[in-house]
């Protein structure tokens, strides 16, 4: 099988779409050997943070000479970046390969009476097949949705199990409320393990630390009370947390110094399971950390910024972070969003921030039009403001430029939001 014929088969089992539960995982794992029992994990769900964590970590694991898989998504630039070990983009010839073998395992249990496989439970099944053959020491992975029922928590218990910021996403799928979204996240939770909490609401907290409690499991909660900022530029950040002193980090914003918080936790809890990590391969780990899409300065003249705020909450922290870093900047907004997210709330979160609003089609089946999305900013604006249609990315980076040609000297930032799924098209473009 070709890399490409690869990609066939790839996008069209993509057409089923999503299927929550853990038994075709389990069939299909079970038939190329159950490669995730012999792997070590760090397991992180949640709803925001889950990727800027996992790459702190990984990171750090990698700096500390360990053999570090990391399996994410959704990717912002091409497919292999989904898979990665120390960085390093699964090749072509693996996906091949291990796909060849899976697509074989797949049509074996369709002709006895199982369902077709997901995309997505194919594609955990090639990481953990992946990570095996590379031989990884650890891998760090994220939920693809929810937690309990998600393909990745086929794994036995992790090193490390990890819930980020919990807030109100995919209601109806995995949840009704915010406990039951907090419930299904705290899925991932393995008897007698460990578990590191992001600080958040008493709600979320509360179902956390009953599940802990119940199953057994350490639990440590970060403390955004001890975070002391040193410094906070367009150019990086330097905090103290607790006893780490001078952590510098090149993520932008309040929210990812908690994100940092969380991962220094998780470093304890790796050196309690016998991981050999120093103070300076941590804090190397930390200021070499990247992530694309996350408040990422991708160009600087003209300043352009992009962020996947892609729900309420996001949305919440993306505001704190213009206001804290752009307060003196016109703002010229680039947005981009998916039809099945509250698109509404995020627009009324964002839009008086902006000096000028252009809306665009995103490349992605799920995507609000450019032109759907200007009338709901013009239904709920909060001010005058020009909003404009310009259908794909590229036409909104060279409108939103020619606004700040047009303004002159003023200070002028265009920043690019509202969906992960665009941003490797404005990362194409801009790098083409």
């Amino acid at each position: 099988m070709t890399f490409s014929e690869a990609m066939d088969y790839i996008n069209a089992i993509s057409k089923k779409g999503s299927v929550l539960g853990l038994d075709t995982t389990r069939e299909l794992l079970r038939r190329v050997g159950n490669p995730q029992e012999k792997l070590k994990f760090v397991h992180i769900a949640g709803t925001n943070g889950k990727g800027s964590v996992l790459a702190f970590i990984s990171t750090i694991l990698a700096e500390a000479g360990y053999r570090t898989g990391r399996y994410i998504s959704p990717v912002i630039y091409q497919y292999c970046e989904k898979i990665q070990i120390n960085g390093e983009y699964i090749s072509t010839q693996a996906v091949a390969a291990i796909v060849e073998v899976l697509k074989k395992a797949c049509d074996a249990m369709v002709r006895d009476g199982f369902e077709q496989p997901t995309v997505f439970e194919v594609e955990t099944a090639m990481a953990f097949l992946y990570f095996l053959n590379e031989g990884c020491d650890i891998v760090v992975l994220e939920t693809g949705m929810g937690g309990r029922d998600d393909s990745t928590n086929v794994i036995p218990a992790p090193v490390c199990s990890i819930i980020t910021s919990i807030s109100l996403d995919h209601v109806g799928v995995i949840g009704n409320n915010l406990r039951e979204i907090a419930e299904c996240k705290a899925g991932i939770i393995k008897k007698d393990s460990s578990v590191v909490l992001y600080s958040q609401s008493p709600e979320v907290m509360d179902v956390i630390k009953e599940t802990c409690h119940e199953k057994n499991c350490g639990l440590r909660i970060t403390n955004p009370q001890s975070i002391e900022v040193l410094e906070d530029t367009l150019g990086g950040q330097n905090f103290h947390y607790g006893e780490w002193k001078n952590i510098r980090i090149h993520l932008l914003g309040k929210y990812q110094r908690e994100n940092a918080a969380v991962a220094l936790e998780t470093v304890e809890v790796l050196r309690g399971n016998g991981f050999v990590i120093t103070d300076e391969q941590v804090r190397d780990g930390m200021e070499h950390t990247r992530w694309p899409g996350r408040f990422e300065i991708v160009n600087n003249r003209p300043l352009i910024i992009m962020d996947g705020a892609h729900n309420p909450d996001a949305a919440k922290v993306f505001r704190e972070t213009v206001e804290e870093y752009l307060d003196d900047y016109v703002k010229i907004f680039v947005m981009g969003v998916l039809r099945d997210k509250d698109y509404s709330k995020i627009i009324e979160l964002t839009n008086d921030l902006a000096g000028a609003i252009i809306t665009i089609n995103p490349d992605n089946a799920r995507a609000l039009s450019d032109v759907e999305l200007k009338d709901a900013v013009n239904e709920c604006k909060k001010k005058e403001i020009p909003v404009i249609a310009a259908g794909r990315i590229e036409g909104g980076i060279e409108m939103a430029s020619q606004i700040a040609i047009q303004l002159g000297n003023v200070k002028t930032a265009i920043v690019v939001f509202g969906s992960l799924s665009f941003l490797g098209d404005l990362g194409r473009y801009l790098y083409q």
